[in-house]
């Protein structure tokens, strides 16, 4: 189903096409599935709504052991990388596949059913920079979370950003605004911390 969102509000595709066990959306435009899908029924949907091969919409993010990822596919192929056996820290970009936050190139005004978006850290540790979960505000690194917090009121009016996500220490977390991360190291890791780092979702 093709989706428009609220101009340039953050969201992220989560998971990879060639195993769409938790649901899937393309980098480049807002079409969403839910459920297993082949890689080529994704890639095809995509086609359908004109914005695959012709725009160079062929990313797609994938979490896995609670890591985000993004692969790409081959120039001129329709193979898709498979999701890394191993837990490879979060990156701040795009840099080397890797990726947090794309911001919707083809979004428009209006708001169709509920966006996804995700912010990309804690507003209590803004290391990394900060996107509110329910608005377009962006923080620079090292904000306080007032500032965070109150960017989110001045922008929607209102206090309802209860969540925020974390990168600390190469991992993500999500966790709620009174809640510090948890201090592990990414070789100490257990299973309640790996739970810890689901991606979060909410309607706008």
């Amino acid at each position: 189903m093709m989706r428009a969102v609220i101009g340039h509000v953050p969201h992220k595709i989560t998971v990879h096409p060639a195993t769409v066990t938790y649901g899937a959306a393309c980098l480049g435009c807002t079409w969403r599935i839910k459920g297993k899908r082949s890689a080529e029924v994704v890639h095809d949907a995509c086609v359908e709504h004109g914005l695959a091969s012709r725009n160079g919409h062929v990313q797609f993010c994938t979490r896995a052991q609670g890591i985000s990822y993004v692969l790409r596919q081959a120039p001129g192929t329709r193979e898709w990388p498979r999701p890394p056996k191993i837990q490879v820290p979060l990156a701040d970009s795009d840099r080397d596949g890797l990726g947090t936050t794309f911001r919707d190139p083809l979004a428009t005004d209006a708001a169709v059913d509920e966006p996804t978006h995700e912010i990309v850290v804690h507003q209590q540790t803004v290391m990394y920079g900060a996107d509110c979960l329910s608005c377009t505000w962006k923080a620079e690194r090292e904000e306080a979370p007032e500032r965070v917090q109150d960017a989110c009121m001045a922008h929607t009016g209102r206090d309802m950003h209860e969540l925020f996500r974390t990168v600390t220490e190469g991992l993500a977390y999500v966790l709620p605004k009174d809640r510090d991360a948890p201090k592990r190291t990414p070789d100490t890791q257990t299973s309640r911390g790996r739970r810890r780092r689901g991606s979060l979702r909410k309607r706008a």
